[in-house]
């Protein structure tokens, strides 16, 4: 976590600590409520009875009567129904702001323009064509501007560049993870294998992280584990190899070690 579990941990006891103020006063308001609406009858009926005995109204039983129907009848919807019209428009309002910050989202369209060919050629899969392509990550400045690539499949490309040259935003184009302001980019409906410069590793065995949830198949699975220098690493962590469990974003493990898992699952 970069040392941010303290910084974290102050900040969600933070917001914890708002949301049970919160909680006590909604609490305590119910409270109050409920508590009146079972004491507001003989509060009101003693009220009304004591201000006519003192002004000396004579009192009937059928005034006493009406009186006791009258505050029965409004007790519930002043007591109850009142308050809890109030909550539920306070909860409407803020689900509707929630809702309508929703649908002014801006729609994140397709960004890669993919072509079927008509010919369902193996060599033509891979391909990679921009024609004056431009890329944001806002949809306002560009990133990456007029780009024209042409990458043949099955060849080996270098992408050289000093920091913050646009790199790692390439491959996001490629991948439809930016926006397209302009131009063209034609994948051929191919499928691609990406590998973060930062190794992706969850909480499970080393064999789920490589297999990501595809069926085991031995031989390639031994294959790939080969390709990909693992089989020595197998070896160091032990008689469970491959079904050792793996510490979350891979605590146990070292960087290169990290770096292959992720090339293994690519």
């Amino acid at each position: 976590m970069y040392n941010w579990e303290k910084y974290i941990e102050t900040r969600v006891s933070r917001m914890r600590d708002l949301e049970l103020a919160s909680i006590r006063r909604a609490s305590l308001l119910r409270a109050v409520n409920m508590a009146l609406f079972f004491a507001i009858m003989p509060l009101v009926g003693f009220s009304a009875y004591a201000g006519a005995w003192f002004t000396g109204s004579q009192l009937k039983a059928v005034d006493i009567f009406i009186t006791l129907a009258f505050y029965t009848h409004m007790r519930v919807p002043i007591m109850y129904a009142l308050p809890l019209a109030i909550e539920k428009l306070s909860d409407l309002r803020l689900a509707w702001q929630r809702i309508d910050t929703f649908i002014r989202l801006t729609m994140k369209e397709e960004e890669r323009t993919l072509h079927t060919s008509d010919n369902d050629n193996y060599q033509q899969k891979g391909a990679i064509m921009m024609r004056n392509a431009s890329f944001s990550w806002d949809g306002h400045d560009d990133c990456l501007s007029s780009l024209n690539i042409d990458i043949e499949p099955g060849t080996f490309v270098g992408i050289a560049g000093v920091v913050g040259s646009g790199k790692s935003s390439l491959f996001a184009a490629i991948l439809g993870e930016m926006i397209r302001t302009k131009g063209e980019i034609n994948t051929n409906n191919s499928s691609f294998s990406y590998v973060a410069q930062t190794a992706w590793i969850f909480c499970d065995t080393l064999r789920a992280n490589i297999l990501f949830e595809k069926p085991y198949d031995e031989q390639r699975y031994t294959r790939v584990v080969r390709a990909c220098c693992l089989d020595i690493d197998l070896i160091m962590l032990g008689p469970r190899g491959d079904l050792t469990i793996i510490g979350e974003k891979g605590v146990n493990l070292s960087g290169g070690q990290r770096v292959r898992v992720s090339l293994a699952r690519a």
